[in-house]
């Protein structure tokens, strides 16, 4: 398809956002209605009877769950043998965006709102009898009036029908978010979302999932079905107590462990305000993909936006505001740099013409005080850790661990093995 084509002469063809496995998205303009739209394309239109399914699947659902988290779905249709999905176009980012600006996670309360909104869309979709199986930061995407939607339901599936299973024989879901029945293959309910959400919310926290990337994908499958993650609070103390037993509840291995939405809800709305549009609004970049395609998130950023919208404030602390007016600075002029466009300290002291230290400055601060009165932080050491280090001579109490939380890894380990002239072969 081109810019410019029209599907069924009705939906316009204005700029291509991203693509993947499964399909394309566009920003689009519907002449009927006078409005902007998203299309999603089928790019092959020989697909196969089950991409076909989850394709029609993903517009069905998308059409009966009217809920405002979650992304609607205005029509369907088919133009030379190929299936495209017209949806609203959403202005923000997903949440996987906004953890890759933020790798040490979010404030508490933050990432409890965001939860908190995608456990109560989530509500509305187990109350049909829906089941999404593949929630994860890039299908959570957060708007720029701060609501959060729940996009590409293609892999969901009525919670009495539904099996862990694609008609290949492959587990259905993304592998860092899948709760234990999913990776066994057994059959699947809401309480797998729950997991999931459960995961989520952990990397919001973190800044990573309970369980990162590995390779084989055997051995995050084993760590799914039988290991403990690390807990919240000795990767962070501001976590309160409630939330890090909320999040351990969550990724029970047992899904009849896990607590009712009802009390997910009750929990996170306690940790945080209620809602998050007051703490993390996305930068207005312009438009996202409004749905994840297949195993592969087609994200596009439409930059046109940049330089006309207004400064973007985020939620302003009360700090900042007395800071601002004891140096004279006017709000509405600043462009924050925090989370979500958030202003802080650092803004004003700049904007009123301090000179702030460079990042690597205050780093080789921070480094220098740290080396003379912290000890190295360890951590979770995992088993795996501690006996590469017996093997090697390494002392783990001199180590400082490169891993989320300060945890030790593998590379630490060999690192310190050969700075030592240890020797360090392939592990």
């Amino acid at each position: 398809m081109r810019t410019g084509d029209q599907l069924v002469g009705r939906y316009r063809l204005d700029a291509r956002l991203g693509y993947g496995g499964m399909g394309e998205v566009w920003r689009g303009y519907d002449a009927e209605l006078g409005r902007a739209v998203a299309l999603k394309l089928l790019r092959d239109f020989r697909a196969s009877d089950e991409l076909l399914q989850r394709f029609r699947r993903e517009a069905s659902i998308g059409a009966q769950l009217q809920h405002p988290g979650i992304t609607t779905v205005y029509d369907i249709g088919r133009h030379d043998h190929r299936l495209f999905i017209v949806m609203e176009l959403l202005e923000g980012a997903d949440l996987a965006t906004i953890l890759a600006r933020s790798p040490s996670g979010l404030a508490v309360a933050e990432a409890a709102g965001l939860a908190r909104q995608a456990a109560e869309a989530l509500a509305a979709a187990h109350a049909r009898q829906v089941v999404h199986r593949d929630i994860k930061p890039g299908n959570l995407f957060l708007l720029a009036d701060g609501r959060l939607k729940i996009c590409d339901f293609g892999i969901a599936r009525a919670a009495g029908v539904t099996d862990g299973l694609t008609v290949t024989g492959r587990p259905i879901g993304t592998p860092l978010y899948m709760a234990p029945e999913q990776w066994r293959g057994d059959h699947v309910d809401e309480r797998c979302d729950l997991y999931a959400l459960g995961c989520v919310l952990y990397a919001l926290l973190a800044g990573a999932p309970p369980f990162p990337a590995t390779e084989p994908v055997w051995a995050m499958m084993r760590q799914h079905l039988d290991e403990v993650p690390p807990a919240l609070r000795a990767m962070r103390d501001d976590v309160p107590a409630a939330v890090e037993r909320l999040v351990a509840a969550l990724l029970a291995k047992n899904p009849g462990d896990r607590p009712g939405i009802a009390d997910v809800i009750a929990t996170l709305t306690a940790a945080g305000t209620g809602s998050s549009a007051e703490r993390i609004i996305p930068t207005l970049d312009g438009a996202l993909v409004p749905t994840a395609m297949d195993e592969q998130r087609a994200v596009a950023l439409d930059t046109t936006n940049a330089a006309t919208e207004p400064p973007n404030s985020g939620h302003i602390t009360p700090l900042v505001k007395k800071l601002a007016e004891e140096h004279g600075v006017d709000l509405a002029t600043i462009r924050g740099t925090g989370v979500g466009g958030r202003i802080r300290k650092q803004d004003i002291l700049a904007a009123a013409g301090h000179t702030l230290p460079t990042d690597e400055q205050r780093t080789d601060s921070l480094d220098a005080t740290n080396a003379t009165t912290e000890p190295p932080k360890r951590g979770h050491i995992t088993p795996l850790v501690k006996k590469l280090a017996e093997e090697h001579g390494v002392d783990l109490a001199t180590i400082r661990g490169t891993g989320v939380g300060g945890r030790i890894r593998k590379q630490d380990v060999l690192a310190a093995a050969q700075a030592k002239g240890l020797p360090h072969g392939p592990h």
